[in-house]
């Protein structure tokens, strides 16, 4: 990913702690898995819940069917 800006996952949790996780590869898989490249301990997490592809000069999110969905908020 040389000469890309760097791009991070961030999760903040029901005690407001911040969680941030660098992204490194053009394909990151978010889930509750310990597998996962941004593994997320949550009940409202799935194992596997979303993957993130680098996509030309952007980003594309895919919901992988999670049972809660997925929300961004900018």
């Amino acid at each position: 990913m040389t000469g890309t800006v760097p791009i991070v996952v961030i999760h903040r949790d029901k005690q407001g702690r911040e969680y941030i996780y660098p992204v490194r590869s053009a394909e990151v898989l978010v889930g509750r898995a310990s597998s996962s490249d941004v593994c997320i301990v949550s009940q409202f997490v799935s194992r596997r819940h979303a993957l993130l592809k680098k996509r030309g000069d952007g980003w594309v999110f895919q919901d992988l069917d999670s049972t809660s969905g997925s929300y961004f908020q900018g």
